[in-house]
């Protein structure tokens, strides 16, 4: 692939409507997938300095994330989403006093499996045709166009159906990918534009496979030949 997305991953503070008070020192927080490998390091060294701290980070999602940060009796201290809070969000939930942290930045990233190809050979999807993949345009691994991007392996591509992997979790990955989707093709911007959940009239393909989590669309991709997915990384 030659395109990566960059991004941040934000937390949220809540305001005075904290889930508990942090007299009892149990920090609780739920949200991002991506993020959730290096905040479990951030917790294991706070706690080897401050042992009378617990934390509790549940990876469902950002929009798991999002969901609870806009509840006004939240039952986390804070919610981590790759996807920040709109300015209809600040308008609509300013009650909450909610605030917005950036701690961690990364890319967002096709990843595939096409078993033709060995370490030594990479496939390279240019904007144009990686949206018309995600849109249905192009369904075959050996598509003249994926062909001509990529003259050096163009007789080893497989005449085989690409198998998409996409996010089951409402997630901020799936915005920035989505967002980058619409920025690449107009008729994907006016047929699906960004969102964080894919809606049924793609997750209803043949060729679809929906994971959970980050680590379900590496796995999921690993696992499956011919498939092609987005992570963060």
């Amino acid at each position: 692939m030659n395109k990566i997305f960059t991004f941040v991953s934000i937390i949220f503070l809540f305001g005075e409507n904290c889930a508990q008070s942090y007299s009892t020192y149990n920090i609780k927080g739920r949200g991002a997938t991506f993020p959730a490998p290096i905040y479990k390091e951030w917790m294991f060294s706070y706690q080897i300095i401050k042992d009378d701290v617990t934390f509790d980070y549940e990876a469902l999602g950002s929009g798991a994330g999002q969901t609870a940060m806009k509840n006004p009796n939240p039952d986390v201290d804070f919610g981590a989403s790759d996807a920040p809070l709109s300015e209809s969000d600040y308008i609509t939930y300013q009650d909450l006093d909610l605030q917005m942290f950036p701690l961690v930045a990364g890319a967002v990233v096709p990843n595939y499996n096409i078993p033709e190809l060995n370490a030594s050979q990479t496939l390279i999807l240019s904007r144009e045709v990686l949206a018309d993949v995600f849109l249905g345009n192009i369904q075959y691994w050996n598509d003249p166009r994926i062909q001509n991007e990529n003259p050096d392996i163009a007789s080893v591509l497989p005449n085989a159906t690409i198998r998409l992997v996409i996010r089951k979790d409402s997630s901020g990955t799936t915005s920035i990918f989505t967002s980058a989707l619409s920025s690449f093709s107009d008729e994907w911007n006016s047929t699906y534009g960004v969102f964080q959940s894919w809606p049924s009239t793609i997750t209803s393909r043949s060729n679809v496979i929906q994971s959970p989590g980050n680590y379900g669309i590496y796995s999921t991709v690993l696992a499956n030949p011919y498939t092609l997915g987005y992570l963060a990384k």
